[in-house]
């Protein structure tokens, strides 16, 4: 029970104080470039899930004695889903909201075959390209396995997980649209 005749301190939420850098650069950088921000916060989403993915994975290895194998495909669904949390909180946090139990489902069936791309890409490159054969070269086939599959996890994200919420402009009589703001890309609707 806190002492009476001592003052209160402000209440601090931790996440208001990590997502306000990331708010701040929306509200400078997103109307003007809003796929850019949003493939920004995208990426650093996806490099924090890219941290819980490796602390599931030698976590559950430690604690369960679990094989590599096994670990990594636990670990994928953990990583999966803090990405998928933190995408609806703020790299989507202006898109429609779907139903979880749809939105959760649709985003991990996007970053299975985001995985599929990455690794098929560090595959195709350690096993076909001489330059990445190399144990030291190898880590720039995991990168750009990692950029491959980045690039079409943001596509189907943005496309078919997150979707935009279609407004209709109103039109005047010769089929122009009657407000130019309308047409502005991330441009909230009243």
């Amino acid at each position: 029970m806190p002492d009476p005749g001592m003052p209160r301190l402000p209440q601090v939420r931790v996440f208001d104080v990590l997502l306000a850098p990331l708010r701040r650069f929306r509200r400078a950088y997103g109307t003007r470039y809003p796929v850019l921000v949003e493939f920004v916060q995208f990426g650093l989403v996806g490099g924090s899930g890219f941290v819980v993915d490796v602390a599931l994975f030698l976590g559950l290895q430690a604690a369960f004695g679990l094989q590599h194998e096994v670990a990594r495909a636990l670990s994928f669904w953990g990583s999966a889903s803090w990405n998928w949390a933190w995408n609806r909180a703020v790299t989507f946090a202006d898109r429609r909201r779907t139903r979880k139990r749809f939105q959760w489902p649709a985003f991990v069936l996007s970053s299975l075959l985001g995985f599929v791309v990455n690794w098929g890409t560090y595959y195709l490159l350690t096993n076909h390209v001489e330059f990445f054969r190399s144990e030291g070269s190898r880590i720039l086939a995991l990168f750009a396995g990692v950029v491959a599959g980045m690039g079409l996890n943001f596509v189907l994200a943005r496309s078919f997980v997150f979707v935009r919420e279609v407004v209709a402009a109103p039109v005047d009589n010769v089929g122009q649209v009657a407000d130019e703001r309308a047409r502005e890309p991330g441009r909230r609707r009243a």
